[in-house]
């Protein structure tokens, strides 16, 4: 169970969100739909295996020293990664990378594969940070950006926080209906950290948030977690119905709102890095 402290938290960040952000439209906001994107399929090393990612180039932006790294649901790069990752370079004029964390660009529509693949990286997060960090380094070496924001949905939203937690450069870590593992006694956590929660997400206990609650706020980390009234696991993907699995649905609210609070966030850490 919840205690007090964590409830009167949840209160406060519902009113928080219920703010309105600012007196006009945000940076992002301005330039929904602007940009045209090139896609460019890149690849890159990581202890002995290759990986195939998408880099998502928008033509006639302003340069940036702030670039994303958006990390896929346990299925790999697939699709939805792809169209999320296009859909921010389109709308904000930043170069994304969409990133493998399976190798050779792997992607499965079955649950056991998912399991074992993502299972694998759960049971070794040196290996699983490893692999994240390198998109990252793939990613600074193509664009030659100097600071990241990284985000993720899912098995990615965890991989965010991961690199948010400790990853050198990454300014930034927005996680999309993802679970909440808790930072390493040594992290040092000098990310700003986005947690994005379906409110009715069966697959992210009650506890683990009070745990994660707990380890951010004695961390005195730089934190937001943001809970969308009735939405469960997955509520960002059109096509999450159709998995089959309890507790794992789309909700086009959660999914329209988690999106401008993740915009929000990447406005606040380009003006950062505009200074």
């Amino acid at each position: 169970m919840i205690h007090r402290q964590a409830i009167a938290w949840v209160l406060v960040v519902w009113l928080l969100a219920a703010l309105p952000a600012g007196c006009g439209p945000s940076e992002t906001e301005r330039a929904a739909g602007r940009y045209e994107v090139e896609e460019r399929q890149v690849s890159w090393e990581h202890g002995g295996v290759t990986f195939q990612g998408f880099k998502y180039v928008p033509k006639d932006a302003p340069a940036a020293k702030l670039g994303v790294v958006v990390y896929p649901e346990w299925w790999g790069v697939n699709a939805f990664a792809r169209d999320e990752a296009r859909k921010l370079a389109e709308q904000a004029g930043v170069v994304v990378l969409a990133a493998d964390l399976y190798g050779d660009g792997q992607t499965t529509t079955e649950v056991p594969q998912a399991q074992q693949w993502a299972g694998a990286l759960y049971g070794d997060v040196a290996e699983w940070r490893g692999r994240a960090r390198a998109a990252i380094e793939a990613l600074k070496a193509e664009a030659g950006v100097e600071s990241f924001m990284v985000m993720g949905y899912c098995f990615g939203g965890s991989t965010a926080l991961h690199m948010g937690y400790a990853s050198p450069g990454v300014r930034g870590a927005v996680s999309f209906h993802g679970s909440l593992p808790v930072p390493l006694p040594d992290d040092p956590i000098d990310a700003k950290i986005l947690v994005l929660h379906g409110e009715a997400d069966p697959l992210v206990p009650r506890e683990q948030i009070t745990e994660f609650v707990d380890a951010m706020n004695h961390r005195t980390a730089d934190w937001t977690m943001i809970a969308y009234g009735h939405a469960v696991h997955s509520f960002t993907n059109p096509a999450a119905d159709e998995v089959g699995i309890d507790g794992v649905a789309y909700q086009a609210e959660a999914a329209r709102r988690s999106w401008q609070h993740m915009l929000a966030m990447l406005d606040e850490l380009r003006r950062a890095e505009a200074r």
